[in-house]
């Protein structure tokens, strides 16, 4: 008979199982969507009035580090699909009340916007950028699977994707093999990668 631990976790439970089957790692079936934004108008209209704004009087090679080519995209924003952020810490995943938010111009991927779940109920905008990433994100091709990002105990961060049922995590950026958004893992196969 299998010994198994229950972690309780901030919004969900993580099934542990012990060392002999440690690869039976379980979130429960709807952890990631219980932290799913809905961009209302009024949380749109706050992020693209700050988006505007921030850049509107910037010099132009400032621009550039935004995915910002020309200063007229600024007429044109929009947002994509907010993503939940989660920390994996010390084993457990933990919800942490912040999304990143693709901003686009036109279809155009630009960077994205951060915002943050305040105790008072309110978003706050915390920040923004990944030009870079923005554009590998938006070619990714199974950038609708995605429902959530998850960094880890050692800083390197992950796509959380469902796949046939499945959660598979797509780590951002491979430093070994020097490749974005190929190498896949499980949950278990991470936190092993943190223990060696």
């Amino acid at each position: 008979m299998k010994k198994l631990t229950l972690i309780t976790i901030m919004l969900g439970i993580l099934v542990v199982a012990n060392a002999q089957t440690d690869e039976n790692i379980i979130l429960e079936k709807d952890f990631f969507q219980k932290n799913e934004l809905k961009l209302t108008p009024e949380i749109t209209k706050k992020l693209i009035k700050i988006t505007y704004s921030s850049f509107i009087d910037k010099p132009e090679r400032h621009l550039s580090n935004f995915g910002i080519k020309n200063i007229s995209q600024l007429d044109n924003l929009e947002l994509g699909k907010p993503v939940p952020k989660y920390v994996l810490d010390n084993g457990s995943v933990r919800f942490t009340n912040r999304w990143t938010i693709p901003v686009l111009s036109d279809g155009e991927p630009l960077h994205f916007v951060n915002i943050k779940l305040e105790s008072d109920g309110q978003y706050e905008y915390v920040g923004c950028g990944g030009a870079t990433f923005a554009e590998l994100f938006h070619n990714f091709e199974q950038k609708d699977l995605i429902i959530g990002k998850l960094e880890d105990d050692l800083g390197l961060d992950y796509y959380i994707i469902r796949k046939d049922n499945t959660d598979i995590y797509i780590e951002v950026y491979d430093y070994n093999k020097r490749e974005y958004l190929k190498s896949e893992y499980s949950l278990q196969d991470i936190i092993n990668r943190i223990k060696e």
